[in-house]
């Protein structure tokens, strides 16, 4: 199924060459599609000569789901500066891309949901009058600086302390983030761990008695 996916978008429109970036970038949407939670790299190989249209390098933003831990932010800034893009400008292409696939998805969908609910964390977003690039990309900007002063505040910045697996957020700030967005509390089921065991504190967990007989 995977090749022949990819030997689809390898067809050839007329007057257009082939570009294997977009096969690679259907193929790995196809098994987010169907439920992969691995890590998903694509290559596709043309055994011949000529040259490839598009960028050498491109960033196609994921969703930023777990902007409270300060891991996730770090990784998936490093993500970003592969494509020669900071952060926020990272962000800035994640919102135009959720905006342009809720326009075209289904309101009731899964798929619309988990964009609406990441969307949700921007409040009402950058204003419109605001222009693609230098202006919006100083909003996301903004808006990331002002969360880090929030969790600073809270004491929930980089270099606090954090125990159990959240990561730097507080049990209920972590139960919140998994009740919205679909992906994550499908990926901690799946993961076997479930979202009761993800929300206890390791000091919190019942402790097992094993009695060692005298030497």
């Amino acid at each position: 199924a995977v090749v022949k996916l990819a030997a689809e978008k390898l067809k050839a429109e007329e007057g257009k060459p082939v570009d294997p970036a977009q096969a690679a970038i259907a193929v790995c949407h196809e098994a987010i599609k169907c439920g992969s939670k691995d890590n998903l790299s694509c290559m596709i190989v043309l055994l011949g000569g000529g040259e490839v249209p598009g960028e050498d390098v491109e960033f196609i933003p994921g969703p930023f789901e777990a902007p409270e831990n300060a891991a996730f932010r770090k990784a998936y800034q490093a993500m970003a500066e592969h494509a020669g893009l900071t952060l926020p400008q990272a962000l800035e292409k994640r919102f135009s891309n959720c905006r342009a696939e809720l326009a075209q998805a289904d309101p009731n969908s899964e798929g619309a949901k988990e964009l609406q609910a990441e969307m949700a964390q921007y409040g009402s977003g950058p204003s419109e009058d605001l222009t693609e690039g230098t202006e919006r990309v100083e909003w996301f900007n903004n808006w990331l600086e002002s969360r880090n002063s929030s969790e600073n505040a809270a004491g929930l910045g980089d270099g606090a302390e954090t125990d159990g697996p959240s990561g730097g957020m507080t049990r209920d700030q972590l139960w919140e983030m998994i009740q919205n967005n679909p992906r994550l509390r499908d990926m901690a089921e799946s993961s076997g761990i479930g979202i009761e065991r993800l929300l206890i504190n390791d000091r919190e967990e019942p402790m097992r008695t094993v009695r060692v007989a005298k030497l």
